[in-house]
């Protein structure tokens, strides 16, 4: 859990974890039920129009998330 400090600081230890495949399905799951929140990124809440209620919640301020693509392409193009 990377933000298990938060979550214990505002007594939110004891809320049932429901596990997502991704923090943008959080949010949109979120969206879905005025009861429920998610814990995502900004963009995500955006997107999914879900209120932004705290931020910096990690528990290492140095927390980073890398996505890496992987292809036995030898130059694939990438999005924009």
């Amino acid at each position: 859990n990377q933000c298990r400090k938060f979550l214990e600081s505002h007594e939110l230890s004891a809320i049932e974890f429901v596990p997502s495949k991704s923090t943008a399905n959080a949010a949109y799951l979120a969206s879905q039920d005025k009861y429920a929140a998610a814990i995502c990124s900004k963009i995500a809440a955006k997107l999914y129009n879900v209120p932004v209620l705290f931020d910096k919640i990690e528990d290492n301020a140095a927390n980073k998330t890398r996505f890496l693509i992987l292809s036995d392409i030898k130059n694939p193009k990438m999005p924009n």
